[in-house]
């Protein structure tokens, strides 16, 4: 396994199958770009890049993207230590901009081709 940190839209990806995990880290206007740049990158290894989306704010944006098929769709229960640190960032936010919960909601996608 590897881990890329950088401009996800630059972003060399491996000869080999990949898993793409986003924790909501854009808004639309990147994803598709980087949605875009997924399946040209793909076009020719159908099958090999799954989608992992956490807190899937953009979700309609891959919904409306021809070559992305949804695997699940759902909520994942937070662990103990996710929220504790959640609560502790949640603590020290000034205007109160987010609210935590005891799950995260998020899908999977797999490329499977298309224009």
């Amino acid at each position: 396994m590897q881990v890329v940190c950088g401009d996800a839209v630059e972003a060399a990806f491996p000869k080999g199958p990949c898993v793409v995990f986003l924790f909501n880290p854009f808004a639309a206007s990147v994803m598709r770009r980087l949605l875009n740049r997924l399946a040209v990158e793909f076009a020719n290894r159908q099958g090999r890049l799954d989608l992992l989306y956490v807190n899937h704010e953009q979700e309609h944006v891959i919904e409306r993207r021809a070559g992305f098929t949804r695997l699940f769709l759902g909520q994942e229960r937070r662990s103990r230590a996710d929220a504790i640190a959640d609560h502790k960032i949640m603590a020290n936010q000034p205007d109160g901009e987010y609210a935590s919960s005891n799950y995260e909601d998020c899908s999977l996608w797999r490329w499977t081709g298309g224009a």
